[in-house]
Formats: C-alpha cells, sequence, structure tokens
C-alpha cells in the first residue's frame, strides 16, 4: 500500500530527470505564452507557462472542444532557469513598427505574459520588431518551449 501510495504521488509531481527535483506551480508564471487561433469558434490552442520556481507546464487545446492534449510539465533545467531569468530580467518589452508592413491577417498568434502583464502579442506582419535584449528573450524562451516540449521524457513528463 505504501508503494502504491509512492508511485502515485511521484506520479502526480512535475519532476526533469533523474533528480526528481520538484518544482511548484504556484502563483502568477514568471512567462506564459498562449498560443491562441482566431479561426471561428475561436480560442485558446495550448499555453506553455515558466513559474518562479523553474518549474513548466504546457498543453495544447482542442479550439473547437476545448479539450487539453500533450499536457506536460516538469523543472527546467538549473542552467536554464537562471539563463532565462537573466534575459527576462534584461528585456525591456519595447518594439519599433515599421512604417510598411505587409498586409497579411493572421489568424494565429501568440500572446505573451511577462509577471502578469502583457507585453506582446506576437503576430504575422505586425510590423513589430523586439529590441535585441527583448529579442534574446522571446528567443530563449521559445527555445526553452521548443526543449521541454519534445518528445524526450527527460526535460518534462507528459501527464497524460
Amino acid at each position: 500500500m505504501k508503494t502504491l501510495l509512492a508511485l502515485a504521488l511521484i506520479g502526480s509531481t512535475a519532476f526533469a530527470g533523474p533528480a526528481s527535483k520538484v518544482c511548484k506551480q504556484d502563483g502568477e508564471p514568471v512567462v506564459t505564452l498562449h498560443h491562441v487561433d482566431d479561426t471561428p469558434p475561436g480560442g485558446s490552442t495550448g499555453r506553455f507557462a515558466i513559474w518562479a520556481s523553474g518549474g513548466f507546464s504546457s498543453n495544447e487545446q482542442d479550439p473547437k472542444t476545448k479539450k487539453l492534449t500533450n499536457e506536460r510539465s516538469g523543472c527546467l533545467e538549473e542552467a536554464d532557469f537562471k539563463e532565462l531569468q537573466g534575459a527576462l530580467a534584461k528585456a525591456t518589452w519595447k518594439f519599433t513598427t515599421a512604417r510598411v508592413k505587409c498586409m497579411v491577417m493572421s489568424v494565429r498568434h501568440t500572446e505573451w505574459t511577462v509577471s502578469d502583464k502583457v507585453v506582446w502579442d506576437d503576430k504575422m506582419c505586425s510590423g513589430k520588431t523586439a529590441d535585441a535584449v527583448t529579442q534574446k528573450a522571446i528567443d530563449l524562451v521559445h527555445s526553452l518551449e521548443a526543449k521541454v516540449t519534445a518528445d524526450r521524457g527527460v526535460s518534462g513528463t507528459p501527464t497524460k
């Protein structure tokens, strides 16, 4: 019975690799990407979030049924999290808008929230260009999302 309880607890907590470090996902995330599809019926198609503990969660959502799939959670590697903290601390979230931009309207975009504040809505052909330090933070978050959602089972463990 104790073994069964221990297995249930291990299966319900987030962990990364062999160290089994637990990262709480309490409060507002440090950074969140909401992947949105405005095609009717519209709505979120996924979310990636990182908390102050170094914990992350990721999921995809069917816009029609609202059912979550590909749910993952875990802990970022310590070096990755420290790099992220530094990049986010330096990011200004300032963008320049081009005088001339394309007129393509994309129905898919990513809304960026940092410390509970929407800082950018990444839309195709928005004409917005981030300053260098902000672009570094953006690139780092994208690379971490790709890394932890890759189907490796090391950095993140599928929860469903």
